[in-house]
């Protein structure tokens, strides 16, 4: 039982840190607007939109225990519960910015979103699915990106 309120308690815990990106409460990003002479409201809803891939953090506690028991569990269990984190990490930053190397087209943001759904229900194959989304969603944008930069140098006669 003590797993348990220790993962409720990380979970609250870190919220209590996020809030301070996320509107109405968003303190640090206020002052920052402040002291910026900009609008409290756009910069604090732009805090959250940046900081969108930390809300996933919490999630992971309650999701994969071997992160907070890292040492009651095998090697391989804390291994692909970071790779998920930061498979769905990745993906959640290529949702909020809709750009990675370019503009992302929305099958492979829905593909992302499948990612981070598979890679928080706590199996291996889910994850490694997860994995395998995320790593085709890089490399295909990468290898696209790559491609139009190509098509863009002329060769020099």
């Amino acid at each position: 039982a003590s797993d348990v309120y220790k993962r409720q308690h990380l979970f609250c815990y870190y919220w209590g840190g996020v809030s301070a990106i996320t509107p109405p409460v968003a303190l640090a990003a206020y002052v920052g607007a402040g002291i910026a002479g900009a609008n409290i409201m756009r910069t604090g809803f732009t805090a959250m939109r940046l900081g969108i891939a930390a809300y996933l953090v919490p999630f992971y506690y309650v999701y994969w225990p071997p992160l907070i028991h890292w040492n009651e569990y095998p090697l391989f269990d804390v291994g692909l519960a970071i790779v998920g984190g930061i498979v769905s990490i990745f993906c959640m930053a290529i949702i909020g910015e809709q750009f990675l190397f370019r503009r992302v087209p929305l099958y492979k943001l829905l593909l992302g979103v499948a990612a981070i759904v598979l890679s928080m229900y706590p199996t291996t194959y889910t994850q490694i699915i997860a994995i395998l989304i995320a790593t085709f969603v890089l490399f295909s944008e990468y290898k696209a990106h790559k491609s139009s930069v190509a098509s863009l140098v002329e060769p020099r006669v």
